[in-house]
């Protein structure tokens, strides 16, 4: 029995949640101690509230520092409010494993501390089940889900696939991310663009929906960095599955693509 064009059955998903869409909520790596960072890469202010994104916990810390007592381990999930950024001081700046970031001093409820910004984010915890990669051929249809889910559609439109038997769809979020979704016979391919984000942001993100514990291992060991002439990661390739996830920072904007093959053949 043949199986329903994904084309055809991407149309008729967004046609039928369109208006849901537009109801939809608005809002847009624990590994080894380095040194030196990158001043720049920050995208939030003081006052401003981040997701904790460390799917292991994060150390609340006394002071600035790796070896500095803990305070509290906050869970993934939690927010933290931002009470002090030293301006981005180089002297604040730091590396852990591969990621350039900033310690920060934070206030979750009554407790205050200090907190490694890369594994914060101003992206939204993927919590539900249907945001999870549980059984799925790849991490990028879970991240399809999520951005519906949780992220306000602002514009919609149908895109030009350049062939009558591609679909393509265009869909511009509010804060800052737009998704294209191309679907041919036999093939999806989403490519999402997150404006004003960090590499390790999106990158935490796609980990933490990676909820089996074989399969998260697997997600760490398949990993591989691209740095640019300043030492900093500039492209992330998630070899997880037969299609691989790509990652790649330019200058402030992170794309991310991926193509599946859907068709297996048979009936």
């Amino acid at each position: 029995m043949p199986r329903p064009h994904l084309g055809t059955m991407l149309h008729s998903y967004f046609i039928k949640n369109d208006g849901i869409m537009k109801r939809l909520v608005l809002i847009a790596c624990a590994l080894s101690i380095l040194g030196v960072a990158d001043v720049d890469a920050h995208n939030y202010e003081k006052g401003e509230s981040l997701t904790v994104m460390a799917t292991s916990g994060l150390r609340l810390r006394m002071s600035p520092e790796m070896t500095s007592a803990t305070i509290h381990i906050l869970r993934f999930g939690d927010t933290v409010v931002v009470s002090d950024t030293h301006g981005f001081a180089s002297a604040y700046a730091a590396r852990v494993g591969w990621m350039d970031g900033h310690w920060i001093k934070v206030r979750h409820g009554n407790l205050s501390g200090y907190v490694f910004d890369s594994f914060l984010s101003t992206l939204h915890a993927p919590t539900h089940e249907n945001q999870l990669c549980i059984d799925c051929p790849s991490v990028i249809f879970p991240l399809d889900r999520y951005l519906a889910d949780n992220y306000h559609a602002v514009h919609m439109q149908e895109g030009s696939g350049h062939r009558e038997d591609v679909s393509q769809f265009v869909t511009t979020y509010q804060e800052g991310m737009t998704a294209t979704r191309t679907a041919g016979e036999g093939w999806y391919q989403l490519e999402v663009e997150f404006t004003g984000r960090r590499i390790c942001e999106v990158l935490n993100l796609l980990r933490a929906m990676v909820v089996d514990d074989r399969l998260r291992q697997s997600f760490e060991d398949t990993l591989i960095f691209h740095t640019g002439r300043n030492g900093h990661v500039e492209e992330v390739g998630i070899h997880l599955y037969p299609n691989p996830i790509t990652l790649t920072d330019e200058h402030g904007l992170i794309r991310l693509t991926s193509v599946v093959i859907t068709d297996e053949g048979g009936c």
